[in-house]
């Protein structure tokens, strides 16, 4: 089963995978979070595409 884009509210099939840097929850510098964009969000400022490409 493929994953979902985890942009807020986005239904879309994940097409690639990526780290966007969330903030601490314990104060601190910001620390990188594993996430999947769709084709749409992809391009979002912040995101990162750690897997060289599209799944």
């Amino acid at each position: 089963m493929m994953e979902k884009c985890c942009y807020k509210d986005c239904e879309e099939d994940a097409v690639v995978n990526g780290i966007v840097y969330a903030r601490n929850p314990e104060g601190g510098k910001e620390i990188p979070t594993a996430v999947q964009a769709c084709e749409k969000h992809k391009s979002v400022p912040g995101f990162f595409p750690s897997d060289g490409g599209d799944k």
